[in-house]
This record gives structure tokens, sequence and C-alpha cells, in this order.
């Protein structure tokens, strides 16, 4: 979902990408902005989803550990 959001997403497109129903977006939704991995932006009238540098570092150590144990 963060790598979706990379480039920014509305709440649908995400909820697409992603392959969730409308409730399980909401609830990871909900972890990641509190978690301050995701943050909202309004564009012409809709919320986007962008990733924050938090967000960032945290793909960049997830991958870090994913090659690791490749």
């Amino acid at each position: 979902m963060l790598m979706t959001a990379s480039k920014g997403a509305c709440k649908t497109e995400l909820m697409y990408r992603v392959g969730l129903c409308s409730a399980q977006i909401d609830n990871y939704v909900g972890l990641l902005l509190r978690s301050e991995l995701l943050e909202i932006s309004t564009d012409s009238k809709k919320d986007v989803y962008r990733i924050t540098k938090k967000g960032q570092k945290y793909i960049s150590g997830f991958c870090d550990l994913v090659n690791l144990l490749s």
C-alpha cells in the first residue's frame, strides 16, 4: 500500500490496486496515518494519500531486510 501511495493515490485507487474492501482500506489507512507513514493532501477537492519520508525509510529498511533473507 505504501508503494502504491508513493506517487499519490486516492482511497479508491488504493483499494483497487491493493485488492482490499472499503472497510479494510479504512483500517489500514488509519493505521498508516497514525504511524505517520502516510499523509493526506487535498487535490481538486479529493483526498490524496502520499507516503511520508518516514514511510520511505520504512520501505527502504524492509527491502534491505528482504534482500538479506534472500
